[in-house]
Parts: C-alpha cells; structure tokens; sequence
C-alpha cells in the first residue's frame, strides 16, 4: 500500500520526494536541539539527509512503513515529518515524530499525529501501538498523552544517535475496535456532546476579525501560577504552582470555552491545593455592546465578567465587584501573561495572582 497524503486543518502530510534533501537538511536533521531526544544525531553532512530520503523513498510501497513529510499550508513549508510502522523485532506498531525547532509549541506536532492515528486505526486496523520517550522530554509527553497514549514503566532510553542514554517511558495506545468509523466519510471519533459543543467548525463567526481577541489564546497551554506576594511585591511569590489552561471556539463559532486547571492534573497527585481550581468558562461575544460577557465556574463559585479592551490589555471587569479584574497583560504567540488585579480607591492596581503561560 502506498503512503497516502493525508490533511488536516492546517498541514498536509504528504509521501517524501527525491527533491526533499534540502529541506529535510536544513528543518531538522542539522540542528541538534531535534536530535537531542531522537535515536538519530544531527549531522552536517548533507549526505545524511540524502541517506535518509534514499532510505524513505525505498518504503514507500512497504505496507508496514508509513512516513509522512509533513507541510505547513500556510507557508507551503516543510516542516517536519512523522511514521507509523510495524515493529518486527517486538511485534507491535510504534510510531516517531519530530519538528523542525522553529515549529515548536504551537500545536503542529499533536495536530499531525491524530490523523496519522486515524489512519493507523481505520486503515491498517492498528488496535495497539507502543512507543517511548525520554522521561526528561515533556513536550513529547504531552503529544503522545493528547492521543491516548497511558505511561508503563520506565526504561533505558538511547538518544542522540546512542550518545546519550537516560531514562525513558514506554507508553501505550489501545483501540476500541467498536468505536471504529467509515473510512471515506470521516477519520475522527467525536464524542456527541463536543460534537454539538463545538458545533460546525466551519461556520461563518460573528464575532469581528477586529474585536476577536481571545483568537491568539485558542489551544492547549501550560502555565506557571504565582499569588500570595511578601509585602504586595510580585517579585517574592509565597506559592508556586503549575497550571493547565484549555481554549476552543463553541456552538458554531459564537463563543470560546476555556478549561483552566490549577494546579495541573499531574501536581494534583503530588501537590494538591486546598484551593485549587478546575474550571470552565464560556465567554459569548456581545455584538450591542463590543464585548464579550464571560460566566467562570468551579466548585462552590459562579463569576461572571464583561471583557473589554482598556488601554490596549484584554480586561474582564467582575460585574459583581468592578474593583476586581482579569486582564491579560500581554498575549503573544507561544506565551501570555494572565493577572488578577483589584483597583484600588486611589488607583493603584494591586496583582492577586498571576500566570504566565507557554503554549504546547
């Protein structure tokens, strides 16, 4: 069976080309911040990266190799590549992925992934797959945890071309064969209630390129949580924590939902916070009055909030308490820096608590 081109939202995962040498050169196989936790090691020796495409092109008819160039659409780039294949010497699927580093942390990688688990489960009947990661590699974690992958044990793990051996962490995926879908009509498993949650990703917004301020927050984020400030300083925090926060656009593009998770699922089990949050908020945008009106709930407590642009920071006045604010100071690509303030009488602003988040 030939490797065939798949597509998702913003990528087109395609078979590898004599021509790719340079690309595949110069995205990753160079640099060796990629190489750090891969079974390979960077090179800068062009030949590699012919070696390797050589290599590639000899499987593409192999039933049990299933490589992937994977292209922004966007920019027509490469920018990096992922495999599913069958594991002969321990007879199971396994799969590998990696980015060129200026693709990092916006998505791109778990994006690719889900459909290649698509296909691995609706076209090759791949019931199991079980693959491993270096322990210290989080964000590989994060991918491989987002496709259902659940952690075994831990292992001797080689990176680096064997340079290096740490320690490692076989995961693995199992498939419900009964939730198995027609192939030509679609590759996803949507649950019914997030399918009506999220309702036609298509559909035409009505919310203003203008005024769509939270679009650069949409995604999957980390953060690091700090409050309790010695002296109302916010340079000596008295609590640290780790976070999870959670955007999606909903009901057929009239509102973003958010999951904010503090501290994060895994601090939980180690660190739990007698205050700790998980919550959700929907926050619907208000064509009449040019902003959003957010609702924010979680155990034992219901804010509600109107957003607005102050000053060129996207602020939430509590409607209940206009002294008490959440503001996003600063929102940029990878990274936002989140705030609860209260106003005080004189005007001087008074930090509570802050995030600061990076996305994966």
């Amino acid at each position: 069976m030939k490797t065939p081109i798949l597509e998702t939202k913003r990528l087109i995962l395609r078979p590898i080309k004599k021509d790719d040498v340079e690309d595949v050169f110069n995205c990753w196989m160079r640099d060796e911040n990629v190489s750090r936790y891969m079974c390979w090691k960077a090179s800068d020796d062009i030949e590699e990266a012919k070696g390797f495409v050589s290599f590639e092109l000899e499987q593409l008819e192999n039933d049990k190799w299933f490589r992937w160039i994977i292209i922004l659409k966007e920019t027509k780039n490469i920018i990096g590549t992922c495999l599913v294949f069958f594991n002969d010497e321990e007879n199971h699927w396994d799969v590998s992925y990696n980015l060129g580093r200026a693709y990092w942390a916006k998505g791109y990688t778990t994006e690719a992934m889900q459909e290649v688990m698509s296909f691995a489960n609706n076209v090759l009947n791949m019931t199991e797959c079980v693959t491993s990661y270096a322990k210290v590699n989080e964000a590989s974690a994060n991918v491989l945890h987002k496709l259902g992958f659940v952690d075994e044990k831990e292992i001797p793990y080689e990176c680096n071309g064997g340079d290096i051996v740490t320690v490692g962490i076989q995961c693995r995926y199992l498939y419900n064969n009964q939730k198995r879908i027609d192939v030509e009509s679609s590759y996803s498993n949507k649950d019914m209630f997030l399918e009506t949650l999220i309702g036609k990703e298509d559909a035409v917004s009505i919310i203003p390129p203008e005024e769509d301020w939270f679009a650069p927050l949409l995604g999957d984020w980390v953060f690091d949580y700090k409050d309790s400030f010695a002296d109302n300083d916010i340079t000596k925090p008295q609590r640290e924590l780790e976070g999870e926060w959670f955007f999606r656009r909903v009901l057929n593009n009239t509102g973003i939902e958010d999951v904010f998770i503090c501290p994060s699922r895994k601090m939980r089990k180690t660190n739990p916070q007698p205050d700790g949050e998980y919550g959700v908020a929907i926050r619907m945008y208000n064509a009449v009055e040019h902003c959003y009106d957010m609702a924010y709930a979680c155990e034992g407590r219901v804010t509600k909030l109107s957003f607005k642009m102050e000053e060129g920071i996207l602020t939430g006045t509590v409607l209940d308490d206009p002294s008490q604010k959440w503001r996003f100071v600063e929102i940029k690509e990878d990274s936002f820096h989140w705030q609860n303030i209260t106003v005080l009488d004189n005007g001087d602003l008074r930090v509570n608590c802050e995030a600061y988040g990076r996305r994966i």
